[in-house]
């Protein structure tokens, strides 16, 4: 069996190279389809949970299986995995690490992991020592400046710190994590001793150093700096970029997988050599787009011939084995680009992660209820106010937003822009009561700019 490391050089190299290799879309469906024939009838017949779920399915028509999701994955945990995990022992192991910040210990050779839990579904993801070693080489191939035998410092700012994350340490490469649920005050010192070449975190996190940065209390000069865990909106990017001189790039990492990572252009790319993706699109003529916590479904009114841009993804992992991820829903709302990135690669290209599924405002519109995704909310929110410090939007009726922003006096334009952004959408506009912005600093939640805090079926 190859070493860890022979493992990760491997992938490292694989991964780079696929563009070049693969060269169109058509390509890059076509190695799926050949990849996906190989891969899923073994891992289906060691997974006692995919074996029976998929019973009576042929592999040639695997893009048609039945859809999964985290509650099913949840609920058949202990049947799931191809290792024979219990999921009382794996929370036993996680919830440990998340006391005791020490985040060691494996089940055998099986690091073990819990998602941030923001859609109220904490999700737990394990990962074998091979699995842990291609994700490493994966992850260097798409986000590492230069060379792998360059040397290079990574800080890492996260919730929690997994064997999946320090995997990627090296000689070469000097690998630290920032514990987000240590005050923020403590990691100014260590990090400007660190002085990283690669700086990666939430843009919450990201942005506060930026400040301190631009204050001259923080002196450091990262390289690159990479965006993770939460959406990265325009006037974060521009403040981080601004204070390092740095490009801001951007990974999406779910616990599903290594789902996709910016190119050299700046778009994010669908790492499709690692991933298939579906999209269930959201928008469009007829779409059923799914509204509130509670599972009931909106439609859009009959005739809209708007173009389809915003849909949630079906995941299937084509290496991953230990916790197959074969046409697993996301709850994420992703974008796609308009168009084809400039860099040349095959691979899918996206807009944006645009956030939650749930967190879709919706409006009412002349037939019935209409998505406001968050990418056209922000988009008004810049043109109208783009002093603003800081702001949360929680829509908390179909037509009541309360929003919070820093400076006050920017509120007014803001819930203008607000409201227009719902008028372009056919939905009438909503009442926005504005108040004041408390204290931002980062810490281990996730940032929600926009949250909607009601359930359609419950309306």
């Amino acid at each position: 069996m190859a070493t860890s490391g022979a493992v990760l050089l491997r992938t490292y190299l694989r991964t780079r190279s696929f563009d070049a290799r693969v060269r169109t879309p058509a390509g890059v469906a076509r190695w799926q389809e050949r990849r996906a024939r190989r891969f899923l009838p073994g891992v289906v017949a060691a997974s006692p949970f995919y074996r029976d779920h998929l019973a009576g399915c042929g592999v040639d028509d695997w893009r048609s299986w039945p859809i999964v999701d985290k509650g099913m994955l949840m609920a058949a945990f202990d049947r799931w995995t191809t290792c024979g995990l219990r999921l009382a022992d794996a929370l036993a192991v996680a919830d440990g690490a998340e006391r005791s910040r020490d985040f060691a210990p494996l089940l055998g050779d099986v690091a073990v992991g819990l998602s941030s839990g923001t859609s109220g579904r904490r999700g737990v993801f394990v990962a074998g020592a091979r699995e842990r070693a291609a994700w490493a080489g994966a992850v260097l191939a798409r986000t590492l400046p230069g060379s792998i035998l360059a040397r290079h410092r990574v800080a890492f700012f996260l919730r929690a710190n997994s064997r999946l994350y320090e995997a990627v340490g090296s000689r070469r490469l000097r690998f630290r994590f920032f514990d987000l649920c240590e005050p923020f005050e403590s990691h100014l010192s260590p990090l400007a001793t660190l002085d990283p070449t690669v700086l990666v975190g939430p843009p919450s996190l990201l942005a506060a150093l930026a400040d301190e940065a631009a204050g001259g209390r923080l002196r450091i000069g990262p390289r690159k700096v990479i965006s993770v865990a939460e959406t990265l909106e325009p006037p974060d990017e521009a403040r981080i970029r601004a204070a390092f001189g740095a490009p801001v790039h951007q990974v999406y990492q779910a616990t599903e997988g290594f789902l996709a990572a910016t190119c050299g252009r700046g778009t994010l790319h669908v790492n499709e050599d690692i991933v298939a993706i579906e999209p269930e699109w959201l928008d469009g003529a007829g779409i059923d787009v799914a509204g509130g916590r509670g599972g009931a479904a909106m439609v859009m009114h009959a005739g809209d011939d708007r173009p389809r841009t915003h849909f949630t993804p079906i995941v299937t992992d084509l290496h991953r084995t230990t916790q197959p991820v074969i046409r697993y829903r996301l709850d994420d709302v992703l974008v796609a680009a308009p168009h084809a990135c400039p860099c040349g690669s095959p691979r899918r290209a996206l807009a944006a992660v645009d956030g939650r599924r749930d967190d879709v405002f919706i409006g009412e519109g002349a037939v019935g209820r209409v998505p406001v995704f968050a990418d056209a909310l922000r988009r008004a929110f810049v043109v109208a106010a783009p002093e603003a410090i800081g702001w949360r939007a929680v829509q908390t009726a179909a037509g009541r937003i309360e929003l919070a922003i820093e400076p006050l006096g920017a509120g007014g334009r803001a819930a203008e822009g607000l409201r227009a952004a719902f008028i372009d959408a056919g939905a009438r506009p909503p009442d926005v009561e504005v108040g004041p912005l408390g204290p931002e600093r980062p810490g281990p939640d996730k940032r929600r700019r926009l949250v909607r805090a009601w359930s359609v079926d419950a309306a």
